[in-house]
């Protein structure tokens, strides 16, 4: 994957990747459910919750390392 594409944009290549037709919301953590920060498109009941927002964080700002991973989950 580029790095310099955004999260919003991953996603997109996942679902076409598995032949999903992106019916849900998506997000992305670092440990899986409930660790945090979250990338996802933003959304008002947010609040209390670390997000980014997965419209303008790229890759790059996250993927720092080898072998670093992160969950994507709908």
């Amino acid at each position: 994957m580029p790095e310099e594409i955004v999260f919003d944009e991953f996603h997109l290549v996942i679902q076409a990747v598995f032949g999903w037709e992106d019916y849900h919301l998506y997000q992305f953590s670092p440990k899986g459910w409930g660790s945090q920060p979250l990338i996802k498109l933003p959304d008002p009941e947010d609040a209390g919750y670390e997000t980014e927002d997965s419209s303008i964080i790229k890759l790059s700002a996250i993927f720092t390392a080898a072998g670093q991973t992160y969950t994507y989950y709908l």
